[in-house]
């Protein structure tokens, strides 16, 4: 074997070994520093109430803030829109809308006082779909309702967002 052959075979493990340590590196960040958004205790009670068999949670079970109103911002929309949307002051929020460009991400203004005063953003994991006639419902009809959907012969479940009328 010549001297070239073994510097590039050890130049490529080289490389395999940095490009691993790299990777393993990038996982443990993710496990030692979760995006918030999916951890919050608002996800985390939604998802605790359906995985115990509740049917239906109301917005107001997850959160620990006085609100009136949530404004549902859902996926695909684009800033001017979700401004649009949201019939209310957005405060410190004016300049915030999160970025919803994919069909898990979807993000719920809450509103007391005609001012927004909080933003749940929601990354992927649980199904969502939006099931209401009017984006913005006051805070003793809004919520989520576990559903089955039977779609090109599978079946999933899914939480619609939706309101009491």
């Amino acid at each position: 074997m010549s001297v070239l052959s073994k510097i590039t075979r050890f130049i490529i493990w080289t490389l395999v070994a940095a490009c691993g340590l790299a990777l393993v590196g990038i996982v443990a960040l993710f496990i030692a520093f979760p995006h918030p958004a999916l951890y919050s205790p608002f996800w985390s009670n939604l998802k605790s109430k359906i995985d115990e068999g509740q049917e239906a949670v109301y917005f107001k079970e997850l959160t620990d803030f006085d609100w009136d109103v949530v404004c549902v911002l859902s996926p695909y929309h684009d800033e001017r829109h979700d401004l649009q949307s949201i019939p209310y002051d957005l405060g410190r929020f004016k300049n915030s809308i999160p970025n919803l460009d994919d069909d898990g991400l979807w993000a719920f203004a809450f509103v007391k006082d005609d001012k927004v005063i909080e933003i749940k953003r929601r990354g992927f994991g649980l199904y969502l779909n939006g099931e209401y006639t009017n984006n913005c419902m006051p805070q003793e009809k809004a919520k989520f309702v576990k559903k089955t959907r039977h779609w090109h012969k599978e079946t999933y479940d899914y939480l619609a967002i939706t309101q009491d009328y």
